[in-house]
């Protein structure tokens, strides 16, 4: 905006402003969330386990990532049945959330899909799946996914970084 101020119209300036406004409290609430996160791991919170509305979690944990999709122009879709219900700390599940689908966004070209889905079992369990249109790993990668001493990472399809 600031390279390109005189050529902008007054409009342009409002939109870009809205979108600058939206990216700060977006990130915002992904670094208080990564906070709570650090004091969780350090047991100076304790997890708070609750009866959540899966939907609801999901929407919420993923509103700061809806600027990086649209910048990619990635689709987000849910398939999630707004009557399910689970035990659980909503801090820690929104951390998962935010993290497959922020992997998911980074490593799906433009103009490509996510969808997150969230299926019921027969023993009232439930199946919570990240979809995309991503590039995937190798059977390498999944192999040392979790190995501290491996190197996993890569460039996403835009050049993100990764860890």
């Amino acid at each position: 905006m600031a390279k390109e101020l005189t050529s902008l119209t007054r409009d342009d300036i409002q939109d870009i402003a809205v979108s600058m406004n939206n990216s700060a409290a977006n990130l915002f609430r992904l670094l208080e969330n990564l906070l709570t996160w650090a004091r969780m791991q350090q047991e100076l919170i304790p997890f708070k386990k609750e009866i959540i509305t899966l939907h609801l979690i999901a929407t919420e944990s993923l509103e700061p990532l809806k600027e990086s999709a649209k910048i990619k122009v990635i689709e987000i879709t849910y398939d999630i049945a707004p009557e399910i219900k689970i035990f659980a700390d909503s801090n820690m599940l929104q951390t998962i959330f935010r993290n497959l689908v922020s992997n998911a966004l980074k490593f799906t070209p433009q103009g490509g899909k996510v969808n997150i889905l969230a299926k019921t079992t027969s023993d009232k369990s439930f199946v919570i799946s990240i979809e995309d249109s991503g590039i995937g790993m190798n059977s390498n990668m999944v192999d040392h996914l979790f190995s501290l001493d491996i190197k996993t990472s890569r460039m996403g399809t835009d050049g993100e970084s990764s860890t």
